[in-house]
């Protein structure tokens, strides 16, 4: 009796991590999408676009920092957008990486590397004008 209570707790501990993933992955998807807005149109609010980057960047940081397995996320959903992910042969060390256009000629490319030693997750972000 003991053995089949300790399966459907992990069974159910499971499915509530998958659907929190999800629903994080989720909410990152759409502050990331609003970075991605149409540049060439009349009325662009560059400046929600920055606020809405910045807590894109935010979010996910604190996601990175609150779930250490997130370094094998696949983020299907930022994946399909303009949003990189590089990771090494041995799943140790990824870098996120996204671009947002805020006017002139300029992308203002952003990078967050996490890495993994033993069992220790590490995190750091950049910003990189080009």
């Amino acid at each position: 009796m003991k053995n089949i209570i300790g399966l459907l707790i992990v069974l159910f501990s499971v499915q509530l991590f998958a659907q929190n993933n999800a629903a994080i992955e989720k909410d990152l998807f759409n502050h990331f999408k609003k970075t991605q807005l149409n540049f060439y149109e009349d009325k662009v609010n560059y400046d929600q676009i920055s606020s809405e980057n910045d807590l894109f960047i935010s979010k996910l940081i604190n996601y990175l920092k609150s779930e250490p397995s997130s370094i094998e996320s696949h983020f299907d959903l930022l994946a399909k957008d303009n949003f990189k992910i590089s990771s090494s042969p041995d799943g140790n060390f990824r870098i996120y990486n996204w671009s947002i256009n805020l006017g002139g000629r300029a992308n203002f490319y952003y990078n967050i590397i996490q890495y993994r030693y033993k069992d220790k997750i590490g995190r750091a972000s950049c910003r990189e004008r080009v």
